[in-house]
């Protein structure tokens, strides 16, 4: 009965790992019709966040070598520079909306999103603008006050602050004494350091912010991308599956019966999905 029982544990966290990874990306495999619904409806919010111009802007040759930098390292650290790169551009860049007749928003500027379509073409806006929302949110974590840059506060960068310039040209509306503005620049790192402890990636990072936060809408979930070839997709969905397999193989032998129930309706449900969109 055991055997059993663990073959069935097995089957199910398949289910439910595939399912976190592949409920939305699924789609891309149906007709048509349906991607071009779902882009019909997409919005983004390309805003200007509430900082202070304190720091020059970022030159395109800093923002592509960090972002290389990024994909060479993959660590959080390396991520949340580059974000706090994309929200230093992201004051200087005009991302306001467009009036036509009637006051009615026709368009909107360019944005952070043409300033790297033209300074740096070699960086993909989606996962970008996903590195700035990790940004946002870790700032939020720590409280970050939204007269100091990020940049002031990531971890090695102590033996700067005695020597910054905390108000350049006298930016800053409230007057703080230079003591206070480095005692929350200390407070804000030593929370950052706790927060980035035993996170290894970015996805780790986020789950941290989750639990911090209080909120889950932050998640990045693993994308199969819309592979021309069906022979290509079918491959990376077989390494998705081995990849859970391999997961499954450490549940133990004691797992609750509620649970394997659980799994098994995931299961049923994930071949009800693929027989829809495979037909």
């Amino acid at each position: 009965m055991r055997l059993d029982t663990t073959a069935a544990c097995r089957q199910g966290y398949e289910a439910c790992e595939i399912l976190g990874e592949l409920a939305v990306e699924s789609a891309k495999l149906a007709v048509k019709g349906v991607k071009s619904a779902s882009r019909s409806v997409k919005k983004w919010n390309n805003y200007r966040p509430a900082r202070y111009l304190l720091l020059p802007c970022p030159e395109p040759g800093n923002v592509s070598n960090q972002w290389r930098t990024r994909q060479e390292k993959r660590n959080p650290l390396e991520a949340l520079r580059f974000g706090a790169m994309l929200l230093n551009v992201s004051q200087y860049v005009d991302c306001s909306p467009i009036y036509g007749r009637g006051k009615r928003i026709v368009a909107r500027n360019p944005g952070l999103k043409g300033w790297l379509r033209s300074c740096c073409p070699e960086i993909n806006y989606v996962t970008a603008m996903s590195y700035r929302k990790l940004t946002e949110v870790t700032c939020r974590a720590i409280h970050l006050p939204e007269f100091i840059p990020l940049e002031w506060v990531l971890p090695g960068t102590d033996e700067m602050d005695e020597k910054r310039e905390l108000n350049p040209e006298n930016k800053l509306s409230n007057k703080l004494k230079r003591h206070e503005i480095l005692r929350q620049i200390r407070k804000c790192r030593d929370d950052l350091c706790k927060l980035l402890e035993g996170a290894s990636s970015v996805n780790q990072l986020f789950a941290k912010l989750d639990q911090r936060t209080h909120e889950h809408r932050h998640r990045l979930r693993v994308k199969i991308p819309n592979y021309s070839s069906g022979a290509v997709a079918e491959h990376v969905l077989e390494q998705h599956l081995q990849k859970a397999l391999n997961a499954a193989q450490s549940i133990p032998e004691n797992t609750s019966l509620e649970k394997m129930q659980v799994w098994l309706r995931l299961l049923t449900d994930l071949q009800q999905q693929l027989k829809i969109y495979t037909a």
